[in-house]
């Protein structure tokens, strides 16, 4: 019969007040080269002044883990520092935590941990040669999660169930066989748990070894073509012994949702715009892959009632990361060395209370669904719009990106309401010409326009024009897209 206590929280308690989970016990060692190739992006819990990990995490963007809620339940930010850039705890590079995240619906049922992940915002990036764990997506979580299929768990836990000292110093990990949900459900069927749809569950791969306290929140990942993907993490597991029942994981991709939006924060920027004088701010933003950046724009005088003259403002975003979404100031734009997303909006608003958007269902690298949405609004006249310059137009442009959002916002007695955003994604065209221009015209003179220019290399995966009631959709099949690149010299 499988114990209650097989499925409690596997963390690890080596000191006072600290909280842990489940170990790989028994496995092996990462080796150097498997660290270099598969595990770079693992990263460990642990007590500011503690030497072993009470917990695990995967690093998912260069400032966020992904870890277990458990592990983070009644813990302020200062109790938790991670630990980066090595599979040797002794060694490795101890960040702060800023912020944590617990989902809001994580309960303890039973032995069962329901919604049992958490977010831990990072008070410093980890170093940028670190590569990110891709997360699995709903689409290709099917495919990744199949009956028997194997996947590989890491850890810093307990190598014996046994012995509270055991916490590993190096990363261990084991190959596990994955196991459908039936299969999983009928082996706790007589201690009356409930495997939701949000778990997953695999056993041991033979004897090497299972997930043991010290491992919760630590990952399970399948290695495909394109590198490893994050499809679970450590939520119950066994007695660490070598024939032990399924562990229980949470499934990843039920959470990515979750996980976008709490990476999403917002940053907005408010100034005046001199009269075509150029400005230059410098600023810095969070979103699912960690950007930096400047943005400059120039606009002019909006004179009564009239449209006013074109200003044009620039977004330019740059990347850390291969497959970020980075936007150029590049008017026209210029050939690019690599592959790379930018974009452009126009509009010549007349008396339109609110303006189009432009939303860009991507893929990434990984087959993963991103959305890039460019959208500007502005203000509706008061009354005596002559006389009243506090209600001029103040346009908004919005960029989110495939898990966050930055707000840019222009604000101006007297700003105009015409100006232009640069986006040129370098892709596959299909069309005879090797050219692709989509224009959509909206009532009372509005004018959205889309380009792709001598564009190679990348997958646009659909395209949508969209406004208020009135606008059209156009969809646009290209091939696919890699979010990164660099101009010519």
């Amino acid at each position: 019969m499988v114990s209650l206590a097989l499925l409690l929280p596997l963390t690890a308690a080596p000191v006072p007040a600290q909280t842990s989970g489940p170990a790989v016990a028994g496995g092996s060692a990462v080796t150097q080269r498997q660290w270099n190739t598969h595990y770079r992006w693992v990263v460990a819990l642990m007590s500011p002044d503690a030497g072993r990990a009470f917990c695990t995490g995967s690093l998912i963007a260069r400032d966020w883990v992904l870890t277990a809620a458990h592990c983070v339940h009644n813990r302020a930010p200062d109790d938790i520092v991670v630990a980066v850039n090595s599979r040797r705890l002794r060694t490795a590079e101890r960040i702060a935590v800023a912020g944590i995240h617990q989902h809001e619906s994580h309960r303890q049922t039973g032995a069962i941990n329901e919604n049992d992940v958490a977010l831990l915002r990072l008070a410093s990036p980890a170093p940028d040669d670190i590569t990110p764990v891709a997360l699995a997506s709903r689409a290709a979580d099917e495919t990744l999660t199949a009956d028997r299929s194997r996947a590989y768990a890491a850890g810093w836990g307990r190598t014996d169930q046994n012995d509270p000292g055991s916490l590993s110093a190096a990363l261990r990990h084991t190959r596990s066989t994955l196991r459908t949900r039936r299969f999983c459900q009928r082996q706790y069927d007589s201690e009356g748990l409930t495997i939701a749809g949000s778990m997953l569950c695999a056993g041991v791969w033979h004897d090497l070894g299972a997930v043991c306290n010290g491992d919760s929140g630590g990952p399970l990942v399948s290695r495909t073509d394109a590198g490893p993907v994050l499809i679970g993490t450590v939520m119950g597991g066994s007695d660490c012994g070598s024939t032990p029942p399924p562990a229980i994981f949470s499934r990843v991709s039920r959470f990515v949702d979750w996980i976008a939006a709490r990476q999403g924060d917002t940053y907005v920027l408010n100034e005046t715009f001199n009269d075509g004088e150029l400005n230059i701010v410098p600023w810095t933003f969070r979103s699912g892959r960690d950007l930096t950046g400047w943005c400059c724009a120039t606009e002019v005088p909006r004179r009564d009632g009239d449209t006013g003259d074109d200003g044009v403002g620039f977004l330019r975003l740059e990347a850390g990361v291969t497959d970020n979404v980075a936007v150029a100031d590049l008017d026209p734009p210029q050939p690019l060395t690599n592959p790379r997303l930018v974009a452009r909006l126009r509009h010549h608003p007349a008396n339109q209370y609110y303006l189009p958007a432009i939303v860009l269902d991507l893929i990434d690298r990984n087959g993963d669904p991103m959305r890039l949405w460019v959208s500007l609004r502005r203000s509706t006249y008061g009354p005596d719009y002559d006389n009243q310059p506090e209600n001029y137009d103040r346009p908004q442009i919005t960029l989110a990106g495939p898990q966050g959002r930055i707000m840019r916002t222009y604000a101006s007695e007297a700003s105009s309401n015409a100006f232009d955003i640069w986006v040129v994604l370098r892709a596959v065209i299909t069309s005879d010409n090797g050219r692709l221009s989509v224009g959509v015209a909206g009532p009372d003179g509005w004018d959205v326009n889309f380009r792709h220019d001598s564009l190679v290399g990348a997958r646009l995966e659909r395209v949508t024009f969209s406004g208020y009631g009135w606008w059209t959709g156009h969809y646009l099949d290209i091939d696919w897209v890699e979010l990164s690149g660099s101009t010519q010299e």
